[in-house]
């Protein structure tokens, strides 16, 4: 209730848990290739065949047996409370792996994190499925998303009027102080998440509520990080998901390289085994090892723009990536008020030039707020770099018999220190 809809790239980890003979839906969250998470109220008392997990789907009426996945096992948590809805989780173990894409994503568990203090109060988070928009109506067809707060930190026991319903050790409260967004039928299972240091990760799983949206009934979520060590007792590698480099940085340097930096994540989740940056077009790359925070990618033709993608790979080799960052590769660097003189230029386009051969320099007209040249263009005196920027500039070396070699040298301009 209160949410808009979504499509399914931006929340890859939702599933869709369909329970065939009792027609019920519920959602889940994806693990690894071969587990997802939902509520233990969804799938209790059900065996495997009568389960059925959707994947990559924004719209319930896009479910086909493409999209679908045989369930192999149902595990309810040994200590689920039917009468007082606690300890409300089951694993789903699939009866054949998932192929992830941009469609189909696994979520980050907090493994790492204090669960006594996280999530505190006050923490954004993010819930999404097909339940109603309001309270007794049926099913949303599409998928849906709403932004909430943690209403209560770890050590905050109460919960709206809940009162004693409510557990704060193995529950989270999350709504609005207004009531405006909720889950509500149909969201169970699905997921309550929360961003550390960029990455999204699993908070909580929806569970209950009273109605739907009511002022002073949050709604309550299953706490995860109570439930982790059960969970790893069955998947210990997804449990212990690397999380993605922090703060990415591309910076363009000298020979048509590129300079990749990033930070560990504060949040120790799981052993890294090493970092890989890729740039696109093209491909190239570089990998280092655990504990180097950069690499440089080389090869990369000056003058193109490249996005690069950079992983933490994990110990069972699976990559956790990073949000992209765009760079332009350069021949050269210098810095503001710096003159270039015309035999580097020359160097930085790839030519060669000899003491006899005249040399012309002309900056591109997209570059003359960047750098200007000094002289003439048949008698330059080089480029002086004027305001941070890319500064490009056609190099043409012409030698005592005519014979012609032009190229572009492409250089970045940084601020003076």
């Amino acid at each position: 209730m209160g949410g808009v809809p979504v499509p399914i790239e931006q929340v890859p980890w939702q599933a869709l848990v369909y329970i065939e003979s009792d027609n019920r839906l519920c959602g889940g969250s994806i693990l690894d290739e071969s587990w997802i998470v939902t509520a233990a109220h969804c799938v209790v008392g059900f065996g495997p065949s009568q389960v059925k997990a959707h994947f990559g789907i924004a719209e319930l009426n896009q479910r086909t047996s493409q999209n679908a996945v045989s369930v192999a096992e149902v595990i309810v948590h040994p200590s689920w409370d039917p009468m007082r809805f606690r300890n409300d989780i089951a694993l789903l173990r699939l009866d054949s792996g998932i192929e992830f894409n941009s469609r189909i994503q696994p979520i980050a568990l907090p493994v790492g994190l204090d669960g006594a203090q996280w999530p505190p109060r006050g923490t954004a988070a993010l819930i999404s499925g097909w339940g109603a928009t309001s309270f007794g109506s049926a099913a949303s067809n599409v998928l849906r998303v709403g932004d909430l707060e943690v209403l209560g930190g770890p050590a905050d026991a109460a919960c709206g009027n809940y009162g004693g319903d409510f557990d704060t050790s193995v529950e989270i409260c999350a709504g609005r102080s207004d009531a405006s967004v909720d889950a509500c039928q149909g969201d169970s299972g699905s997921p309550l998440v929360a961003t550390v240091e960029g990455t999204p990760v699993l908070a909580g799983i929806t569970s209950v509520g009273f109605e739907c949206a009511r002022v002073g009934y949050p709604g309550i979520y299953t706490r995860v990080t109570t439930f982790l060590s059960w969970m790893q007792e069955y998947l210990p590698l997804a449990a212990s998901l690397p999380l993605a480099p922090q703060d990415v940085q591309v910076t363009a340097i000298a020979g048509e390289r590129l300079l990749v930096e990033w930070r560990a994540p504060l949040m120790s989740s799981a052993p890294v085994t090493g970092y890989q940056a890729v740039a696109e077009p093209g491909g190239e790359s570089c990998a280092v090892g655990p504990t180097e925070l950069a690499c440089v990618i080389e090869g990369v033709p000056a003058g193109r723009v490249y996005t690069v993608t950079t992983s933490v790979v994990g110990a069972d080799g699976g990559q956790v990536f990073a949000d992209s960052v765009q760079a332009v590769s350069v021949d050269g660097v210098t810095s503001t008020g710096v003159r270039v003189r015309p035999r580097r230029l020359v160097e930085w386009a790839g030519l060669r030039a000899r003491s006899v051969d005249d040399i012309k320099l002309a900056v591109r007209p997209a570059s003359r707020e960047v750098c200007t040249r000094l002289g003439s263009r048949a008698n330059p005196r080089g480029v002086r770099a004027q305001k941070s920027g890319l500064c490009a500039v056609r190099v043409t070396v012409v030698r005592p018999n005519g014979d012609t070699r032009r190229s572009i040298a492409y250089v970045r301009v940084r601020t003076s220190d």
